[in-house]
């Protein structure tokens, strides 16, 4: 078995996708690098057993990057509107949109797919702790909604006094452009 059925099979077994998988067409992954196309075309868009991170086809998020004015590529996105995308190279960054931050986390591509399925790289405590909250009280996200702070954190808003609600991805994060311009 070749290195990059190996890392998906384990992605796969610390990811365990629901089963509510979108396929994702091979002209949707034209320009990542080659194993960021086999690993997207095999796992398709999908959501993880406990709802908070998805991957998703880059073709459905590529308005992110001019509106943030960014050179990478969504790959996933967690509950909350956080990003994690790749460059041409295959490199894994995580991306707050809230803020405009762009981290590196992997430039090796095959790390950088594996990094997706483990916890320790991809959630943060305080927010899973918050998703769990939410989820429990009803408040599930979907594909392309997030958990939303009304007002958001750049116009003042915290976890603790700003209501949180459901919303559409695209328009939070336009919201967040706007607002950390």
């Amino acid at each position: 078995m070749n290195r990059i059925k190996e890392t998906i099979e384990l992605f796969l077994e610390d990811f365990k996708p629901k089963k509510n998988k979108k396929d994702i067409a091979a002209e949707d992954l034209k320009g990542l690098h080659e194993h960021w196309q086999t690993f997207l075309s095999e796992v398709g868009a999908c959501n993880r057993h406990d709802g908070y991170l998805w991957t998703v086809n880059p073709a459905d998020f590529g308005w992110i990057a001019p509106l943030f004015e960014l050179d990478v590529v969504p790959v996933a996105h967690d509950s909350f509107g956080n990003f994690f995308c790749t460059n041409p190279q295959g490199h894994l960054y995580s991306f707050l949109p809230y803020n405009r931050q762009l981290d590196l986390m992997a430039e090796d591509v095959l790390s950088a797919i594996s990094f997706l399925g483990e916890k320790e790289f991809t959630d943060d405590e305080e927010l899973l702790r918050l998703h769990k909250k939410y989820a429990k009280a009803g408040l599930k996200t979907e594909y392309d909604t997030c958990y939303c702070l009304k007002p958001a954190m750049p116009l003042g808003g915290t976890f603790q006094d700003s209501e949180v609600y459901v919303g559409k991805i695209r328009e939070y994060l336009e919201v967040l452009a706007q607002a950390t311009r």
